[in-house]
Parts: C-alpha cells; sequence; structure tokens
C-alpha cells in the first residue's frame, strides 16, 4: 500500500477574537507552552468549533470560566469525556498515562503532538505504534483503578480534527500499521513453563485449607455454593476451547447430582438480617423455590482429582496469557481505531481486503482473551468487529450467517449478527435478514437460553444469552430501540412497535419476525380488572413490558413501584391510617413517600425519599419495591439530617403533586447536565402535576387495595 501524504496546512488566519473571548493579546508562548500564533492558529482551525462548545459546556457546568494552572485545566463532563483545557481555547484530549508520581498526572497527548504528525506520515505511524504497544493503562483512583485506552486518542483525534488531509493520513497510517501487523509471526502461547508452580501453589492451599478448616480446599467455590456460581468462578461459565466445553458440561453434570433446595439453616446461614424476620421469609417457601446449592463434599473423587487438574492447567494459563497478550496490543489498539472511525467510504476500507482474508482464516480464532490490567478482550472477536465496519457490498453474507450457526464461541454470536446487519444501510434491509437469523439460530436456542455473568470494572453483570442476544437485534435493526421480547417456545421475536393508554387500559402493538418472515401482533391490558387479551405470546411480551417499566400514567411519567398499607400509624407523622393507605411509590426513578383517601380519592406525596444518586435499578415491578423497613429508615434519616440541618434536607411531610413539582423544579433548577444525568428527580417537575393525580390514583386502587399487590404484612 502506497500514500502521498496529504498536506493538512489550510488558509489559517492568525487568532483574533473567538466565541471563548481568548484575544490576540492574551496569546503568549508562556500561556500557550511553546506554541506559536500560526500554530494556535491552526488548532483554532481545526479544532476550535468543538472547543467552544466544550468551553460553553464548561461555563454552563462550572459557572465560572475554567481555573488555568500552568495554562491547562483538566475537566470531565459525559457528553465529553475528560478532557485537557487550554489558556488559549482549545480543549484536547485527557486520557491518562500511568503517573510518575502519586499525583503526577500524565496525559496521553497534547496539542503538540498535533504538529508533529500532521504532515508527516512516517512520524504519524512511529507515534501510533509506539503509544498503542504499550497497551491499555491501569490508572490509579483513588482506592480503585481505571483502565486508558491510548488507541481512544486518535479516535477522537478522527472524529474532532476538522482537517479533512489530517484525517485522510491518519487513516493510511492506521492502515499500514495494520497490514504489518497481521501479515506478522506471533509467539504460540506457552503454558508449560507455569504448571508446575500452579502445582505447588495449590498443594499450599490445599494443606493450610485442612490445617485451617479441617475440610478439603474447594478452588474460589464455597463447598455449598448455586451451580451458575461455580461455573463462574471456575471461569466455565463460556468455555471457549473444545476441551473446557467438554469439562464444562462434565463439572455441571456431576455438580448438579448434588443440588438441592437450599435448607432453611444454609438460609439463615448465607443472608444477611435478623434470623427471626429470615425464617419468616422460608416459611413462605419463596427461598426454597428460588435458591438451589451444590454439595461439594458429596462429589466423588474421581472428579476432584479432574478438577484438580483442571484448576492446574486454567490458573496456568492465566499466568501464561499475560505473557502473550502484550505481542498483540499495537494490533489489538489498530482494530480499535478501525471499529470506531471505520467506514465504507474512508480511507481505513482499504484494509478491508486482509481483513476479509483474516477473518476466513479464523486467525487465532482459538486463541485465549487478550488480557489488560482490569479487563480481557477477544483477538478474532476485534478483527469481527472491525471487518463490519469497512466490508463492502454483501458479499460477506454467508461469512456472517455460518458464523451465526456455527461459531463455537457464543459471545462471539453478537460479532456474527452485528456483521451481517452492518452489511445494509437501512433498518428495512436489516429487519429482512431477522428470520434467516433466527432460521441460523434455531439449533442453538437451547444453549444459549442461559444465565451468564460478566465482569466489569465495577461489578459483575448477569444476563440470559438469548435475551441479550435479541435486545442486539432489536438496537440494530429498529431506529429508537424498541422493547424486545422473544418467545422461546416458538422462536419468535417481538418488537414494541407502538403503545397507548385510555383511563385504565392499554393498548400495545408489535412487530413480530418468525424463520418464514414478519407479521404484527397486538395485545390490551386493563389495569381495572386486571386481564390481558390477544395473541398469547403478544399478551407475555407485554406483560413482561409492563413488568420492566412499570404501569405508565403519562407519556412521560410512570409507576415504577408500589406498596404499602392502611393499618397501623403513618410512618411519616405518626398519625392513625384510619383507613387511609400509605407506603412508597415510585415515580420513573424516584421514590416517594404517598397517602391515598379511597373515600375522597385525595393523593398525597412527600417530597423525594432517595438515597443519593441515580445509579440503576431492578427490572421487574416486584424487585424495584423498597420494604416497608426499607422505607420507614429512609424517612427517619432524611428527618434526622433536617434536624442537624446538614445538606440542606427538608422534612418529609405531604404535599400536592403541584406544590411537590414546584419544589422539584427548584432543586433541579441549578443542576449541571452532568448532575441532571443521575439525578432521579430529573424530568418530573415538569411532567408532575394535579392532573395525574387520578390516573395515579386507578394504580393504587386497581394494585394496591384490589389485588394486595404490594400490601405490606407487617
Amino acid at each position: 500500500m502506497t500514500h502521498k501524504e496529504k498536506d493538512s496546512s489550510q488558509n489559517v488566519k492568525p487568532p483574533v477574537q473567538n466565541k471563548n473571548g481568548f484575544e490576540k493579546e492574551k496569546i503568549k508562548a508562556e500561556t500557550a507552552i511553546g506554541l506559536t500564533e500560526q500554530q494556535i492558529a491552526t488548532l483554532r482551525n481545526d479544532f476550535g468549533e468543538y472547543s467552544d462548545k466544550v468551553f460553553e459546556i464548561y461555563r454552563k457546568e462550572r459557572g465560572k470560566e475554567p481555573d488555568f494552572k500552568e495554562g491547562k485545566a483538566g475537566f470531565w463532563d459525559f457528553r465529553t469525556g475528560y478532557l485537557d483545557l487550554y489558556q488559549y481555547g482549545i480543549a484536547w484530549f485527557g486520557g491518562d498515562k500511568p503517573p510518575k508520581g502519586f499525583f503526577d498526572r500524565q496525559s496521553i497527548g497534547s496539542p503538540e503532538d498535533y504538529f508533529a504528525i500532521k504532515d508527516d506520515c512516517g512520524k504519524m505511524k512511529e507515534m501510533i505504534s509506539g503509544l498503542l504497544s504499550q497497551g491499555i493503562f491501569e490508572i490509579p483512583d483513588g482506592h480503585d483503578a481505571n483502565e486508558s485506552d491510548p488507541s481512544d486518542y486518535f479516535i477522537w483525534l478522527h472524529k474532532i480534527s476538522k482537517n479533512d488531509a489530517f484525517k485522510e493520513n491518519l487513516e493510511h497510517a492506521v492502515c499500514e500499521l495494520l497490514l504489518h501487523e497481521l501479515d506478522r509471526d506471533f509467539a504460540p502461547l506457552d503454558t508449560l513453563p507455569h504448571m508446575k508452580k500452579e502445582e505447588e501453589n495449590l498443594i499450599w492451599n490445599e494443606e493450610w485449607h485442612m490445617k485451617q478448616y479441617g475440610k478439603p480446599y474447594t478452588y474460589n467455590f464455597s463447598e455449598r455454593d448455586s451451580l451458575h456460581d461455580v461455573t463462574w468462578r471456575l471461569g466455565l461459565d463460556d468455555p471457549q476451547s473444545a476441551e473446557d466445553k467438554s469439562f464444562a458440561a462434565y463439572v455441571k453434570a456431576e455438580l448438579g447430582k448434588t443440588e438441592r433446595p437450599i435448607t432453611l439453616e444454609e438460609f439463615l446461614d448465607r443472608f444477611a438480617g435478623s434470623k427471626e424476620e429470615n425464617r419468616k421469609a422460608y416459611e413462605t417457601g419463596e427461598p426454597a423455590k428460588r435458591y438451589k446449592l451444590i454439595h461439594y463434599s458429596e462429589t466423588s473423587e474421581e472428579f476432584r482429582s479432574r478438577l484438580r487438574e483442571y484448576y492446574i492447567r486454567h490458573h496456568a494459563t492465566i499466568r501464561a496469557v499475560k505473557e502473550f497478550s502484550p505481542q498483540f496490543y499495537t494490533l489489538m489498539g489498530l482494530l480499535n481505531i478501525v471499529s470506531s472511525c471505520g467506514g465504507q467510504e474512508n480511507g481505513l476500507a482499504e484494509i478491508y481486503p486482509m481483513l476479509k482474508k483474516k477473518a476466513e482464516e479464523r486467525f487465532h480464532k482459538d486463541s485465549p482473551l487478550i488480557d489488560y490490567p482490569l479487563s480481557q478482550r477477544g483477538l478474532y472477536s476485534s478483527i469481527l468487529t472491525a471487518l463490519s465496519w469497512v466490508q463492502k457490498g454483501s458479499e460477506m453474507r454467508e461469512f456472517w450467517l455460518d458464523g451465526i450457526q456455527n461459531d463455537a464461541s457464543e459471545n462471539r454470536l453478537f460479532d456474527h449478527i452485528h456483521g451481517l446487519l452492518m452489511m445494509y444501510k437501512t433498518v428495512e434491509e436489516r429487519q429482512a435478514e431477522i428470520p434467516e437469523i433466527l432460521r441460523r439460530l434455531s439449533g442453538r436456542m437451547r444453549e444459549l437460553d442461559s444465565e451468564r455473568k460478566q465482569n466489569t470494572m465495577l461489578f459483575p453483570i448477569e444476563y440470559n444469552l438469548l435475551e441479550s442476544l435479541s435486545y442486539h437485534i432489536g438496537r440494530d435493526c429498529f431506529e429508537d430501540r424498541p422493547f424486545t421480547y422473544i418467545d422461546k417456545e416458538h422462536a419468535t421475536l417481538y418488537f414494541l412497535r407502538s403503545k397507548a393508554r385510555d383511563g385504565a387500559k392499554y393498548s400495545f402493538e408489535f412487530d413480530s419476525f418468525t424463520q418464514e418472515g414478519k407479521s404484527n401482533a397486538s395485545a390490551s391490558f386493563d389495569l381495572a380488572s386486571n386481564l390481558f387479551t390477544g395473541h398469547a405470546a403478544a399478551v407475555e411480551a407485554a406483560r413482561k413490558y409492563i413488568d420492566e417499566n412499570g404501569y405508565e400514567v403519562s407519556d412521560k411519567v410512570k409507576v415504577a413501584a408500589l406498596e404499602g398499607t392502611n393499618k397501623g400509624k403513618s410512618m411519616v407523622d405518626g398519625s392513625d391510617l384510619a383507613g387511609k393507605y400509605e407506603g412508597a411509590i415510585k415515580l420513573n426513578s424516584a421514590y416517594f413517600a404517598f397517602r391515598f383517601d379511597p373515600e375522597t380519592e385525595e393523593l398525597l406525596l412527600t417530597s423525594s425519599i432517595d438515597r443519593g444518586l441515580r445509579v440503576g435499578g431492578e427490572d421487574g415491578w416486584e424487585a424495584r419495591r423498597l420494604g416497608e423497613k426499607e422505607a420507614s429508615e429512609r424517612i427517619n434519616e432524611i428527618n434526622k439530617l433536617t434536624k442537624k440541618n446538614i445538606n440542606g434536607a427538608e422534612e418529609v411531610s405531604f404535599m400536592s403533586l403541584d406544590s411537590l413539582a414546584e419544589k422539584i423544579r427548584v432543586k433541579t433548577a441549578s443542576m449541571g447536565a452532568t448532575e441532571l444525568m443521575f439525578e432521579p428527580l430529573h424530568g418530573l417537575g415538569d411532567e408532575l402535576n394535579s392532573n395525574l393525580s387520578p390516573a395515579i390514583a386507578e394504580v393504587i386502587k386497581a394494585r394496591l387495595i384490589s389485588l394486595g399487590d404490594g400490601m405490606w404484612t407487617g
């Protein structure tokens, strides 16, 4: 591949006044950290429009000008990520390198880089390969750590720069480096040197565990644990090799023989809370239905011996992968750039023939995941993702379909499905492929309908693989990412096309897809009678939608959780309830206490009883409930803070929806966009009003009063 560097110099005017108010006489060499006025003008020309928007966001979020130290200030916003702001009016990528000292932050890049590489393809390649070869950086963050990917720097430069010639130079540099990386030899994985060390470590653990506890070592899981957690802790939840797949099936079969419902003793031992409350919970019968535990002590000697051999081999592989991975860092970074910036119309499409060749050769398909400080990424998966963005026409169609049907890695199914759908520009063309996707998946539905656990930098996430695949199909085939439901028995996908509410009646229209094609299905729900009607599977889809989202009382407000009682005294003011209902209600993302009088139908709410920021929530109608104890504790905590005058806390008291909406508007008016993103009350101030009281009251009467759904029994 040959490429003549394009001159990225444009008709650059010297800096005068710009939107950030940086006048020409204010731009001095010392504040520009060595840049000339002409260089600053070039930066303003290529990055000025973006920088002006960032500085505007900064002023709105912080209410002041940046506090520059040595000509630079840091800034994070969820819309921009971390940026460095320079005194001469430029916002620049703010990703970090590992610090030299505890407080010595190092940026991955700076504006000076731009002038070193923008017109010199050789220096550009040198800089790209130099940074990417270091892999993803681990950046200390207090007691925790984050990852910083240097490939994101070049992605940022490509997306933000307005200089087309520079972008073309960057695209060609990436392609030439990729050609080299994909054509070189890599050392194979070698576990042998680590086997003896791992066996020695295991012997020490076994001896210490027997001496300390008087029972055999159980390889990172408890003697009585769930089968799902055991396979995850052993690294067998998504085995890649045929050998590991076979062993995973053996482990599940052998441990499954010892699996049985949790006993009262086990339940009391494993779950927090008072013994009395947990004993009552167990007597309901729900824990025994929900939780099953394996019993390792009942397994055979043959099983324990084979598990021991696997454990040694598995941990030797982990050590070997740490030595194996760095040789791929440059390649992985380049593939990430193509995945983020690639397109059929730009220069990165030049790499398509080589990526196609490597994908068809199954290049490193069976290699282990590439290891980084806090995460792992698949090499072959990265090739497939990059290929999906630069492929031309539909010549890869059969390749993608074959992968959907036959790729042994269940997680790579996402890559194959995405690759197939990205061949097309319109959602209509993509939807036309859904029946064929279902045909190719038909023989795998049962194995895919299983729970998975994925490690993240914060916490493990549990998900159903088949449902997750369905969601991704909907995301790529529809413009608005619709609610998705899969009828697993009949292998039919349902995507919510429209919904409507008429008083207490809800109607749903779905696009449904089978192996034969597309059709329509509908369902309705009457809140007052608690009856669903319509096509059987569409009814289940509508039921799941309501369970996940709650009961909509307007286009933008929904009752997401509801619970309470009409007995005893008020948890808010201590008065006798005397037939009135009181409890906790969740509207959208925020929790409130409510009081409802069924005779007058008066509905009152308190201010929010949330704890801290919005960080996500449970999916199920029942799972979102707080419980009587938690709701009462929240109210008591807020009232204690009020008495101590901490954080502007206000005593919990009842008020009308109109008064509540006004309080929310006042509270959120001064919040910036980033703060609002995590604020449970966000948006409710403009949507709540007394006109919604009848609709909310309908939900309370139908669910809590008529059905006893969420009724407190304490």
